[in-house]
């Protein structure tokens, strides 16, 4: 299983290709999705789905990909009308394939993509497991050295440490985080700057 890291939009948002052998899974899109579809075509892969950690404009630039790749694509049905993309001026609409739900789990070959359901950031934010290569894909929920947004329209504090808490934080230490924005981090890490808080 191969992790490619794409930095893209005006906001820098971090989009990950999962690929195995010649299927490929998108994590997120800030836009600029010919950088993505190029990377597709070099490689001679299959874009299997395009799973979505929440809805904030910065995060679901997807349309032209969906169209060019028939890829399906995955959003938690919370996440469906975000009032900050319409603040934003963001306010064209994806289309979604199916509902991302806790514990559903996406098949990428052998490979099997755990959707764990961590809201606080947003009502639908899902974080997405590999539990067999110890890689977490956090969205805009846990940082490095940080948390989520809570103080924009549908954010909740007390419901994003208790998704941190709860989801994240109990998985084995050396599971590395793959975040929405910024440098990758490990739970060891993230451990050690909460366990005044939580331990």
């Amino acid at each position: 299983m191969q992790i490619q890291k794409f930095i893209l939009g005006s906001i820098q948002t971090n989009s990950y290709l999962v690929y195995n052998k010649k299927e490929a899974i998108l994590i997120d899109c800030g836009g600029h999705e010919d950088v993505i579809l190029k990377y597709l075509a070099d490689n001679e892969l299959k874009l299997k789905y395009i799973l979505l950690t929440h809805g904030h404009f910065d995060h679901i630039c997807i349309n032209k990909l969906k169209e060019k790749t028939g890829a399906k694509v995955g959003m938690n049905n919370k996440d469906i009308v975000m009032p900050v993309n319409i603040l934003a001026g963001r306010i064209k609409p994806i289309k979604t394939d199916f509902d991302l739900k806790e514990k559903k789990d996406i098949g990428l070959g052998l490979i099997r993509l755990k959707i764990f359901e961590t809201p606080g950031h947003s009502p639908g934010s899902c974080s997405i497991y590999i539990q067999s290569k110890h890689a977490l894909f956090s969205g805009d929920t846990l940082f490095k050295n940080a948390i989520g947004r809570t103080d924009i329209p549908g954010g909740n504090y007390d419901r994003l440490m208790k998704s941190i808490k709860e989801k994240l934080l109990v998985l084995p230490n050396e599971t590395k985080i793959y975040p929405g924005h910024g440098p990758d981090t490990t739970i060891s890490q993230e451990k050690q700057r909460f366990s005044e808080k939580f331990f």
